[in-house]
């Protein structure tokens, strides 16, 4: 009997709130950003203030130097660290300098951070990784 009670407790406790109907949430690598990407010397350190401010991405260094990770527990097969860019839908590779290029003059809208099976889609190229950014014209 104690332990028909302690069961009904305990399962009372890991399910207070399975009544609730079910919601899609954002995913912490779903983050918008409003911040526009000019054109001149300070566009890399713009993009780097908007990834350093995603969960799980750490971005190193200084202007033209910079080194973006992104935090997972899988190494990649070929020894690559850095993430796959991918900049609306189009791939602009392990480099944070074309990357930071590609956005000359655009308005960043949403950064997708895509880690372990989430980068699958983007093969051996998204072992690593991938930063997905969709920016708009100003």
């Amino acid at each position: 009997m104690k332990k028909i009670a302690l069961f009904l407790i305990l399962a009372s406790l890991l399910c207070f709130d399975c009544s609730a109907p079910a919601t899609a949430q954002k995913s912490d690598g779903d983050r918008s950003s409003d911040m526009t990407v000019s054109v001149g010397g300070s566009q890399q350190q713009q993009l780097a203030a908007i990834l350093s401010r995603q969960a799980g991405v750490t971005v190193t260094g200084n202007e033209g130097n910079y080194l973006v990770k992104i935090r997972s527990g899988v190494s990649s097969f070929s020894g690559i660290e850095r993430p796959l860019f991918v900049v609306n839908g189009n791939r602009i590779g392990r480099n944070f300098e074309s990357a930071a290029q590609a956005l000359s003059g655009l308005k960043v809208s949403l950064i997708k951070v895509l880690k372990d099976s989430d980068a699958t889609f983007y093969g051996v190229a998204g072992a690593s990784g991938v930063i997905e950014i969709t920016a708009k014209q100003m």
